[in-house]
């Protein structure tokens, strides 16, 4: 009788295959129910104040054990099963990614829905950061086939290759030091190549190496200086003042979201609401 092939952590892989189609059915349920409050959204319907809520959890747990089985795996001799699993495994992060940009779209719509003004001071974070894993070996058939219809479901059409961001600090000295080096963060000097940043982070000239504990703060001095030239409340005359501050608020909203901040620098993808975006034109860079 066929032993069954197990990864290096001591699952088989009938357990992780049958872990994964039970994040599928998980992931389908959730983006119908997505679908099906964004039409109540339109409709004019009232929510339940909960209901998006308890989709977050939905996602935040779904994501959790993903990470949860990421982790275990990479922390041992990786072989070429391991490896397999690892691929979709992420492939299946990347779905959860997705969906947690679109719960988190969703939330604006209904705040919008009950006329509510997004105040940017009062922004949640919608989970706690946690490091999406890279598999870099080649793609494996099998496993992974099983996850690829569902990112063409989940997420945009990708966009072109950015360029590398500069490599994260990985070790800090004393305290002074990490806050000097934190705080130049906030501005370009001339030997960051900052044409290569997402769009959210050259609008607000944040690097995108910036520490998830300081990052919220640099954003919140970005946008307040930005608003001297650019908010139409301080520009009353200024006729193309409220195109440029829909857009700062934009990257600001995304940069806020931990989850859409790993999207954009894992996937190389923008959120759909700041694709086709002309920041020269709006003389943003």
């Amino acid at each position: 009788m066929a032993t069954a092939i197990k990864t290096s952590t001591g699952h088989s892989i009938a357990d992780l295959k049958e872990l994964v189609k039970r994040d599928q059915h998980t992931s389908n349920d959730l983006q119908s129910r997505i679908e099906q409050l964004r039409q109540d959204i339109k409709d004019g319907k009232k929510l339940p104040k909960k209901k998006i809520d308890l989709m977050e959890v939905s996602n935040k747990d779904m994501t959790k054990e993903l990470v949860s089985r990421i982790e275990e795996i990479e922390a041992t001799d990786m072989t070429a099963t391991d490896r397999e699993m690892l691929q979709a495994l992420n492939a299946r992060l990347a779905v959860c990614d997705a969906q947690a940009m679109r719960l988190a779209e969703l939330r604006e719509l209904e705040r919008e829905a009950r006329g509510e003004h997004h105040e940017f001071l009062d922004e949640e974070l919608l989970t706690p950061p946690h490091v999406q894993r890279s598999v870099s070996a080649p793609a494996v058939p099998g496993i992974v086939e099983e996850t690829e219809h569902f990112e063409d479901i989940e997420t945009d059409e990708r966009r072109p290759h950015m360029a590398p961001m500069h490599s994260s600090v990985q070790h800090y000295g004393d305290d002074e030091e990490h806050d000097h080096l934190v705080e130049s963060y906030a501005s370009i000097d001339s030997e960051s190549d900052a044409s290569g940043w997402p769009c959210p982070y050259r609008v607000l000239g944040i690097n995108p190496d910036t520490p998830d504990d300081k990052i919220e703060n640099l954003i919140k001095k970005s946008v307040a200086a930005l608003a001297v030239k650019h908010d139409p409340r301080r520009l009353p005359n200024d006729p193309e003042a409220p195109e440029r501050w829909a857009v700062i608020e934009k990257c600001r909203d995304v940069l806020m979201s931990v989850e859409k901040r790993r999207f954009l620098l894992h996937q190389r993808q923008l959120p759909v609401e700041l694709k086709n975006i002309d920041l020269a034109k709006l003389n943003l860079e």
